[in-house]
């Protein structure tokens, strides 16, 4: 069975989808991390990859980013 690797990463409220195979990148998205395995597979069907597996890669980005971006909103609400 061949791996694939996949980066999942936020993206303006959707997860972005990074699938490598067979060196070449491929790009999905997913709205909920729970649709994240169905996509994939069907990716992986659409192009005829046959006995795959994948490996998943959760990318939540830096937590100082997150607390950054949590304060400028908080910011902007009290405004």
């Amino acid at each position: 069975m061949s791996k694939t690797h996949v980066r999942a990463f936020r993206d303006h409220g959707w997860w972005g989808l990074e699938l490598t195979v067979n060196g070449e990148i491929y790009h999905s998205q997913a709205r909920r991390l729970n649709e994240i395995s169905e996509i994939v597979a069907d990716a992986l069907n659409l192009l005829n990859v046959e006995n795959h597996g994948f490996d998943l890669v959760i990318d939540v980005g830096s937590t100082a980013e997150t607390i950054a971006q949590a304060k400028k909103l908080s910011r902007q609400a009290h405004e």
